[in-house]
């Protein structure tokens, strides 16, 4: 006798209730319910961060707080509930795993528990991300991957698969955690963080958000002499260019070791700058392929009026560093690059501040690496300058460099 044949009956109405739209007892769709809830609480702090950024109201949260809430209550008919959904079965289960009051919750609507719930997780993220932020070693890769385990969590009270996945959890074992050993990897794909989030924290540890991020052109670009190829941050790159080995450069130069940095030309004469009173001092690099095009960066959010530039940087007083020793790290951290200078171009005033130019060559190094000021680095024909470059103080530095060129 077949072992199952007791059973036949209830295997096909549990086969026909997973065929359904929307059913309750798949995972991908629970975590689409719940992925706006997590959106909505991320995206709040990113606006408290910069206003700049949109964020829902207050009301529109609530709106999304109750929509989960009557779904998993079983009064949206778009979605079909698996049977144990009961005040008894999964509300006793939500009670418990999310920390709720039992007797606040004894005798009310399957609704109001599941309100609750969402409630309770709402202020589980809030209280994770407050935390994080607190944390002066946090750090927001750290901060995505304890949202997820927090999101899978919820997700298997939902699903009701808890007691194997995360035995004798509750939400409250579910609070920022602070690393005591960086952990490297990659984050997760899955999940409602915005994608649009630098992997490199500013200097001050904090999350940098990419307004409007640039996309990677296609990798004919990279070895194309007359294309513009562009790079974004922790995209892909070529192991070379142009012959050229691209590496992430191994253990670069901090503080003051940046003075003895290789690249250095030591041989060269160049004028003393002339930098008058208010103004700060800053170098930077044209830096050449031998293909014929020139690396120039995006800043971040178009941070000092700046599309797309060269990469440079005023002198840090505490690293007294020299001009092309501070150039050659300025080609680093905004580039991701390893250079040589081979020469000398000028002097450009700005608004705050009078910018050495050297030129230079690539040794190493990967676009890629770019650092939290730039938001892409690309690889630019010299023939496109000018149609790439919008300051006229960098058409200045053009003009030592190369004359004065028109856009094609």
């Amino acid at each position: 006798m077949c072992p199952f044949t007791g059973d036949i009956d209830g295997l096909a109405a549990a086969l026909e209730l997973a065929s359904r739209p929307n059913y309750l007892g798949s995972p991908q769709v629970v975590r689409d319910v719940i992925t706006p809830l997590f959106a909505s609480k991320v995206g709040w702090w990113l606006h408290l961060q910069d206003p700049s950024m949109p964020a829902l109201s207050a009301s529109e949260v609530q709106e999304v707080e109750q929509r989960i809430a009557s779904i998993f209550a079983g009064e949206n008919p778009e979605y079909t509930a698996m049977p144990w959904r009961s005040v008894e079965q999964l509300g006793q289960s939500a009670v418990a795993r999310f920390n709720l009051n039992a007797d606040y919750c004894a005798g009310e609507s399957m609704f109001f528990v599941m309100l609750e719930s969402v409630s309770a997780v709402a202020l589980a993220i809030n209280s994770l991300l407050k935390d994080y932020l607190a944390d002066e070693s946090g750090q927001w890769s750290e901060a995505i991957r304890q949202l997820h385990e927090l999101q899978k969590f919820v997700e298997s009270v939902l699903l009701g698969t808890a007691d194997v996945t995360h035995p004798g959890k509750t939400l409250s074992d579910f609070r920022w955690q602070s690393p005591e050993v960086e952990e490297e990897g990659d984050v997760e794909e899955e999940g409602p963080i915005d994608p649009h989030i630098h992997p490199c924290p500013n200097d001050k540890g904090q999350v940098v958000h990419i307004k409007h991020p640039h996309t990677a052109t296609p990798e004919n670009t990279w070895s194309d002499s007359n294309a513009i190829a562009t790079f974004v941050p922790g995209g892909d790159c070529p192991r070379s260019i142009n012959g050229i080995s691209c590496e992430s450069w191994e253990n670069p130069p901090e503080g003051q070791e940046w003075d003895e940095v290789d690249g250095l030309m030591d041989e060269l004469e160049e004028p003393a700058l002339d930098s008058p009173i208010g103004l700060k001092a800053a170098t930077g690099c044209v830096i050449e392929e031998p293909d014929g095009r020139v690396w120039l960066v995006s800043p971040t959010n178009e941070h000092g009026g700046y599309k797309t530039t060269f990469p440079k940087g005023t002198l840090d007083e505490d690293d007294d560093l020299s001009y092309q020793a501070n150039a050659i790290k300025e080609a680093y951290e905004e580039a991701g690059l390893q250079v040589r200078i081979i020469g000398f171009i000028g002097d450009v005033r700005r608004t705050t501040s009078v910018t050495r130019y050297y030129r230079a060559v690539r040794m190493g190094g990967m676009p890629v690496d770019m650092g939290w000021e730039s938001q892409a680095v690309h690889l630019v024909p010299i023939n496109k300058l000018a149609e790439v470059l919008d300051s006229p103080y960098d058409r200045k530095v053009m003009a030592l460099a190369y004359g004065n060129m028109k856009p094609e």
